[in-house]
């Protein structure tokens, strides 16, 4: 069974005004949440072996680097994409549609408020913000091919968040 976890960026900066928005750093918490929620998510699901999909935003891509060194990704599934910056929930669907039907299990890090409009979707809209450094795990029903991905195929399995843990 093939399965998601949306992944939003850890705690960002805003201490640098000049920078822009793509290039801002985590913040002091940030740096604390992402090995954190790494380490969470890896003894949480211990055999999961993950394609890493990132946006390429420094924040996003910071939070996922934490995990490709928790999980030991190899660099050929490693994935940054500008297309998960500034994107809607059908970027998504479309970025998880292109996805290799070898990658049975993606951990995708990306921004609100599209991480929440996901999570509102695959729980009825019971829930409606994922916090930083949160965590959405999904498994996807009836789906052997990425390429037959849609959003409506995504069922919840739990979600976390730094304070929760």
């Amino acid at each position: 069974m093939k399965s998601v976890h949306f992944i939003r960026h850890a705690k960002s900066s805003w201490d640098q005004l000049t920078l822009s928005d793509h290039d801002r750093p985590l913040n002091e918490r940030g740096f604390a949440d992402a090995p954190k929620m790494a380490a969470y998510l890896h003894e949480k699901e211990p055999g999961l072996r993950p394609c890493i999909l990132s946006s390429t935003a420094k924040r996003a891509w910071t939070t996922a680097e934490y995990f490709v060194e928790k999980f030991d990704v190899p660099a050929g599934s490693v994935i940054k994409s500008s297309n998960l910056y500034h994107c809607s929930i059908y970027d998504i669907e479309d970025e998880l549609i292109a996805m290799d039907d070898f990658n049975d299990h993606i951990i995708l890090f990306s921004h609100n408020p599209t991480l929440s409009e996901i999570l509102g979707l695959v729980s009825n809209g019971e829930m409606f913000h994922l916090p930083t450094c949160g965590i959405l795990a999904c498994s996807v029903k009836g789906i052997s091919k990425w390429s037959d991905f849609k959003l409506t195929d995504l069922k919840y399995n739990y979600h976390a968040f730094p304070k929760l843990i």
